[in-house]
Order: C-alpha cells, then structure tokens, then sequence
C-alpha cells in the first residue's frame, strides 16, 4: 500500500497534504483555546465591553430568569488563490517553476458566539459556536481575530 501512495503522490504533494493536516489540527486546538481565552478576558465583565469590541450581536434571547443569551455570527469573504503543484517547466510565464496560481476562489470565513449574560448584563460563559481561519496571516482562528 505504501508503495502505490508513493508512486501516486508526489514527494511535494505529500508535503503539502501533511502541511494541510497540520494546519486542519491547529484550528481544531485554536478554537479551544480562543473560547478559554475569551471566558479568561470577559468573564464577569458587563456584556457591553464585549458589543464594543466586536458590535451589536444579532439575536438577544431573555430566559424567564432573565438571563440573556447574547448571539453573534461574523463573516468574511475573502479570495484565495488556486495554485497548480508540478514538476517541470512553468505553466505560467515568469512563475514559479512548480508552483503556479491558475486562478482563484473565494472563502468565507466565520466567527459565530454565543454570550450568556445574568440579569445585571455581567457575562457568565462564552461558547465558540463555529469557528473558521481567520482572514488575516497566522490566524487560526475567526473568532480570535475578532476578539483581540
């Protein structure tokens, strides 16, 4: 088996599916940590810290106890390109001579947040509902970039 994936694969084709796992995981492990990291900064902090960092939530739920359930979804699109990964000459003049961009799509990006509040608007837990890479470069994580 090992020897009809080496002669299917590229050298550089496993190379850049194992950057891929590496990256699919660290998302994984950055939304876990972009939740503990947003209970640990507004954590027993008024709900309206929280709406001027990021803006007005799109949906309040009030519980008969008067909790508040506060839900944000943030998205942003944004374009990435297609590359081509090759041996050989270019496919594209004055590219690289394995890598080449053959166009591009777009990605959306998303940060979706759920705020509980008590009666007083004091913030009691976050939970990270959905969370994407973020749009900007070393960014794991949606919702980290749009909380810090």
């Amino acid at each position: 088996m090992n020897d009809f994936f080496t002669a299917i694969v590229p050298k550089k084709g496993r190379l850049v599916g194992a950057i891929l796992i590496v990256l699919l995981l660290s998302a994984c492990t950055a939304t876990g940590s972009t939740q503990t990291r947003a209970n640990n900064t507004y954590k027993g902090k008024p709900i309206q810290s929280l709406i001027e960092r990021i803006g007005l939530p799109q949906e309040e739920v009030r519980s008969k106890e008067g909790n508040n359930q506060f839900n944000w979804l943030i998205k942003e699109t944004i374009q990435v390109p297609v590359t081509s990964i090759h041996n050989g000459p270019p496919i594209i003049e004055g590219s690289d001579d394995e890598i080449d961009q053959v166009g591009s799509t777009s990605s959306e990006r998303i940060c979706q947040l759920s705020v509980m509040t008590d009666p007083n608007g004091i913030i009691q837990d976050i939970v990270v509902k959905q969370d994407t890479l973020g749009t900007e470069a070393f960014h794991f994580s949606m919702c980290e970039q749009v909380l810090e």
